[in-house]
């Protein structure tokens, strides 16, 4: 590293950088726990597995776990200097943990830490939530097709996609009071924000997380979109000594005070913006639409996104810099991801250009449009990245909101680039082992954001930590792990419902199907069997004549990675909306909570009733109303009722209707009242004159409570 190229990261810092780097001999490396799991699920253990540092004396170890990323940690043991394992036998299948070794050192880099999510079957997340995208109205029209496209594969992978589309001309408060009005109509389940196209862009601050006197003012800062309920002001801030006039903060202005969050952000947010790149050559239209198609080949596993290999690569040219250890990120997260062994110290365009990798990091004296040995804007324009996810540190270019931004380039790149995503990291550290069981790059985005370093609280993080300009550039919502969806899924409507057939998923290990519908393409969808089904055929029965039904199939695949391991369902394969026909003869059809109940649905859901939930022993029952509907063109008749299965005795049948008229309805009662604590099951079943259902039977289910 020459003396010109700190200078441009940090002037303040340059000297006592360059001698406390190079006279230790440290590297980022000796900063970082490099953590791995293997797992057993019978009877449950997770063993943990970590390196030992090569150049620095250990004085002690500490292992650390949690059940979340916001529970308290509790300290496990104090472990050896020596120690490289730790067996936990306290654990339990289908729960998340994460754990955390910090290190001290006698000298040299004082501590090193290391973060890892793990799990054991870890619980299937098929349902994500609400994603608000918000499009740039000049790119509705020009990329109708591609918009398209993309909301159905977010809703394919399981989000409720509420689209709006924004002006350019329109005010920064006013696309924050669309975000928030979204928002409060369903807090509970929104969860992420797209900003796609040039979406009016905040400004807030006054400092330069870079480290440069004339970078110092208001910054980019889509946090302010995610952070629905924080106080941000614009009177107080008058600083105009920043090179470039953007970056001016006075009062009134419309750019904000705060440099660093007034509360958390509550929203995933990423922005996919190419506006002003003329280095690529082609428009920001088409540069968007290649983003738009790369994302699809991505989530679907097309093309030469097919095999990815699991690997990181990390080009550091900054080192240990006085102990901020910029690199660090990477030696963190990638090990975690991929195994120490699948991480590779190599030249980034020299190994991209030719070579596939899932995550890059890469670090360097930098400039807009550029990072001394990483490469230039001009770079990702004429030479192939084949790195998905990218993360990047140096001067300027965390500033990302000017032409041909060197962090807005790996989004742009070249028709056979990867570029997916793009961030800043380093200051602060960024956390991406969340992602190893399933996690959204989103979620490791608010991870970065709302962090506030502590020992051992909170993550460490490099300084800056809050800071407004943490953002990520790309899709928030994509994970490491896409699995091939089933295909050539087809809807058969007929006189006894709607027959689904499809081709089973060129994934393995596949566990099985979900199966959900809506009545419209776009959902909300609703599972129509809480079960995974192994079969690649289902018969829908319970439909209504004469509405259109659409359908979503995944496939859940058990994942299993340095995490352990988890189920992880695969982007949705859809059918063409098939209507209902009439049927000759009775028909039954049963709904909880207006949701259709599956014949033969052996778990008990919460959306449909089924499941009763938590009740204490020696209280009231718990009592559920369900509605049996007759869609036929003859009266339904009952035969009997009978509940079997194990708890059969805690579960009561009441006011079942003798018939149900040809069109008509009729509802009957459930009570749970519980005898022992612990789980209680059984199942229902009713014996009617359906000739196709003459049994239809389903799972229900609660939880005895102790007083």
């Amino acid at each position: 590293m020459n003396f010109t190229s700190v200078m441009r990261l940090l002037p303040g810092l340059a000297w006592a950088a360059l001698a406390a780097g190079t006279a230790a001999g440290q590297v980022p490396r000796d900063r970082a726990v490099e953590m791995r799991a293997i797992i057993r699920q019978v009877p449950p253990r997770i063993t943990l597995q970590w390196n030992l540092p090569a150049r620095a004396t250990l004085l002690s170890q500490q292992i650390f776990r949690r059940s979340s990323n916001t529970a308290p940690w509790t300290e496990l043991a104090a472990q050896p200097v020596t120690a490289m394992i730790y067996v936990d036998d306290t654990v339990a299948v289908g729960t998340r943990y994460e754990y955390f070794v910090h290190r001290v050192y006698d000298g040299g880099p004082g501590k090193a830490s290391g973060w890892l999510s793990v799990g054991i079957r870890s619980p299937l997340v098929a349902e994500r939530g609400k994603v608000i995208l918000l499009v740039d109205d000049t790119m509705a029209g020009p990329l109708a097709t591609e918009l398209a496209q993309f909301s159905s594969d977010l809703t394919g992978d399981g989000w409720v996609v509420v689209r709006q589309d924004i002006s350019r001309s329109a005010t920064v408060p006013s696309v924050r009071a669309a975000v928030q009005s979204i928002y409060n109509a369903d807090p509970a389940k929104t969860a992420a924000l797209i900003l796609f196209g040039h979406i009016p862009v905040p400004y807030s601050g006054d400092y330069a997380p870079d480290g440069h006197d004339d970078h110092i003012g208001a910054w980019p800062t889509d946090s302010y979109y995610g952070d629905v309920d924080g106080s941000w002001t614009d009177a107080t801030i008058n600083d105009t000594r920043a090179s470039a006039p953007r970056q001016d903060n006075i009062p009134g202005d419309g750019k904000f005070d705060q440099s660093y969050l007034p509360s958390d952000v509550d929203l995933a947010v990423g922005r996919i913006d190419l506006a002003a790149m003329p280095a690529f050559g082609r428009s920001e239209t088409e540069l968007l639409r290649q983003y738009l198609i790369r994302d699809h080949q991505y989530r679907h596993r097309l093309g030469a996104f097919a095999a990815i290999p699991r690997r990181a690569l990390i080009d550091d040219h900054f080192g240990y810099f006085d102990g901020e250890a910029f690199a660090a990120t990477g030696w963190r997260s990638f090990p975690a991801l991929f195994g120490a062994a699948n991480v590779r110290v190599l030249d980034w365009f020299t190994t991209l250009q030719t070579q596939k990798y899932l995550c890059a990091y890469g670090c360097g004296a930098g400039w807009y449009n550029g990072a001394d040995g990483i490469g230039s804007t001009n770079d990702f324009a004429a030479k192939n990245s084949q790195a998905v996810f990218n993360f990047m540190l140096g001067s300027y270019f965390g500033e990302w909101d000017n032409q041909d931004n060197f962090l807005r380039a790996p989004l742009a790149g070249t028709p056979a680039s990867f570029g997916l995503v793009s961030a800043f990291a380093g200051r602060p550290h960024w956390y991406l082992h969340p992602m190893g069981l399933g996690e959204t790059i989103g979620f490791c985005a608010q991870l970065a954001q709302n962090n506030l370093a502590s020992f051992p609280g909170g993550y460490e993080a490099n300084g800056t930590d809050r800071g407004v300009h943490v953002t990520l550039l790309g899709d928030p919502t994509l994970r490491l792990h896409p699995v091939k969806p089933p295909a050539n899924l087809v809807a058969r409507p007929g006189a006894t419902g709607i027959t689904l057939t499809w081709r089973a998923a060129a994934d393995s290990p596949v566990e099985g199907y979900l199966i959900d519908r809506a009545t419209s393409p776009l959902g909300p969808f609703v599972r129509l069997r809480g079960a995974v089904r192994s079969e690649v055929s289902f018969v829908d029965r319970a439909t209504t004549p004469g509405v259109s039904y659409a359908y979503r199939v995944r496939a859940v695949k058990r994942e299993t990675t340095t995490s352990g391991s988890y189920l992880n369902p695969s982007q949705g394969a859809f059918s063409a909306p098939g209507t209902a026909l009439a049927g000759t003869g009775p028909e039954i059809n049963v709904e909880g909570r207006g949701q259709s109940i599956t014949d033969g649905d052996t778990v008990p859901l919460e959306f449909n009733d089924t499941a009763f939930g938590a009740v204490q022993i020696g209280q009231s029952a718990v009592t559920h109303t369900f509605t049996i509907k007759n869609p036929g063109t003859t009266t339904l008749t009952f035969i009997s009722t009978l509940r079997s299965g194990p708890h059969a005795a805690d579960f009561l049948l009441t006011n079942v209707p003798p018939s149900v008229a040809p069109g008509g309805t009729a509802t009957f009662n459930v009570s749970f009242q519980p005898t022992v604590a612990g789980a209680r099951t059984a199942k229902l079943t009713l014996r009617t004159m359906d000739a196709n259902e003459a049994l239809f039977d389903f799972a229900i289910g609660g939880s005895g409570v102790a007083p």
